[in-house]
């Protein structure tokens, strides 16, 4: 995924994606070596966040900026799904072990 050379987005959902597979990585980690509720949904969560991440790259050049359409919500969201991505692997280059 990280040499493909035909993408069709620009750098920024790519570098998106990469980070939400980066941390589906620990979600499913999570989920598959504790069967706890927490695991479970970091790892669905995080699937949540990838395909929010690929829908809005597919629109993103639509004339129709609607949130409806662009954020899949009637009301503005505070953050796209790029920066969703950044923001849950800041989280985990931040976290502190025990």
């Amino acid at each position: 995924m990280c040499d493909y050379p035909d993408w069709s987005l620009g750098e920024d959902y790519q570098n998106a994606l990469k980070r939400g597979f980066f941390t589906l990585g620990f979600g499913s980690a999570m989920w598959h070596g504790s069967h706890t509720y927490v695991g479970y949904a970091f790892d669905n969560r995080l699937m949540a966040v990838l395909a929010y991440i690929a829908h809005q790259g597919s629109v993103q050049n639509l004339p129709n900026k609607s949130s409806i359409l662009q954020q899949l919500s009637e009301t503005p969201r505070n953050g796209t799904g790029i920066t969703v991505a950044h923001d849950l692997v800041e989280m985990l280059a931040d976290s502190t072990p025990p």
